[in-house]
């Protein structure tokens, strides 16, 4: 049985929100739950226990960090989440060099290889923003835009774990919810659910 854990950044803004955050979630543990995983999830807003992340991150064979994309990136509580958990040198290693050997590559010591990991986000912002080059982000795109996340999982170990990211995009002003639920069950059916098999 495969170990999957849920990173829940829900979180709420001015008392409101966090409401489509956790949905995407429970989708998440009750699709892979249903297709044979252990899935724990943490809160990223409420862990208080250090150790036991840590021990979480070790354990499971796919990490799924479910977040709002706020102010160009995501929460400052997910931010601190990776701060003070995804930093701690059992679950980041170090950069991979040392004074012994300073010519190894930056970032090559992550102890998490055999990992996978996925992103998933929510977003104000339309598909023509993130991708068009003359609108808001110049085209480049929502893994553009995530980079500092996907780097932050490579330097532990999951660079050749990455799986491809999914995007429920325009929340606000264009909402189709009920669709971007629908796609996410696909995405995990095909990105994800192989993966609990092998």
């Amino acid at each position: 049985m495969k170990n999957v854990l849920i990173l829940n950044g829900t979180c709420k803004h001015f008392g409101h929100g966090g409401t489509l955050t956790q949905s995407f979630c429970d989708l998440a543990k009750t699709l892979l739950s249903e297709e044979g995983a252990r899935v724990e999830v943490t809160l990223m807003a409420e862990y208080s226990d250090i150790d036991a992340e840590c021990r979480k991150i070790l354990d499971a064979d796919i990490i799924l960090l479910q977040s709002p994309i706020w102010a160009m990136g995501m929460p400052w509580r997910v931010k601190k989440y990776v701060d003070e958990v995804m930093t701690q040198p059992v679950v980041c290693g170090s950069d991979g060099r040392s004074r012994e050997h300073p010519e190894r590559l930056y970032g090559s010591g992550g102890p998490l290889g055999g990992k996978r990991y996925m992103l998933s986000t929510t977003w104000n912002a339309s598909l023509r923003a993130l991708t068009q080059p003359k609108e808001f982000f110049s085209g480049l795109g929502a893994d553009a835009l995530l980079w500092p996340w996907h780097k932050q999982f490579e330097y532990m170990g999951l660079g050749l774990g990455k799986l491809p990211t999914f995007c429920s995009l325009d929340v606000y002003k264009n909402p189709q919810i009920e669709e971007d639920f629908r796609r996410f069950k696909a995405h995990l059916t095909r990105h994800v659910v192989p993966y609990l098999k092998d």
